[in-house]
């Protein structure tokens, strides 16, 4: 049985195909813009099936902010894709294991899609439900 290759290679040539220009940052980091979103690509070297695509850097919150019910909702209504704060700014990621790699290209547009919805849903529910404090964050 042939051993697959690991998902992020998968992911580069999903990535080359649609003529989308990606950097790598390091060794298991990969960046690149898709419909003016700035994405990041966070794999591990030592899980071949594992693979993050990250939103990172959405918005950045006033300090005396607490929208973490709002937070905690997003990630209720998404699946996949979860919404966190790290040092008051919010992120993004959507988390899969990949046993499978025939067919791959409609997962990997799926992922793309949910976290893009959920940039512009998280967008629309913060002004929704919040004042208007947040400051989008324009480049990772």
């Amino acid at each position: 049985m042939k051993k697959s290759q690991h998902i992020y290679l998968q992911f580069i040539k999903y990535l080359q195909k649609r003529n989308i220009n990606y950097e790598r940052q390091s060794d298991t980091l990969i960046t690149f813009t898709r419909d003016g979103l700035h994405f990041l690509l966070d794999y591990q070297q030592d899980d071949r099936h594992h693979l993050r695509i990250l939103l990172p850097r959405i918005y950045k919150l006033d300090p005396q902010e607490d929208i973490s019910d709002i937070i905690n909702d997003v990630n209720e209504r998404f699946k996949v894709a979860k919404v966190y704060m790290i040092e008051g700014e919010i992120w993004a990621a959507a988390e899969v294991l990949v046993y499978s790699q025939n067919n791959i290209k409609p997962l990997f547009d799926r992922i793309i899609s949910i976290l893009t919805e959920l940039y512009h849903g998280l967008k629309l529910f913060i002004r929704c439900h919040t004042p208007l404090r947040l400051q989008v964050v324009k480049k990772c």
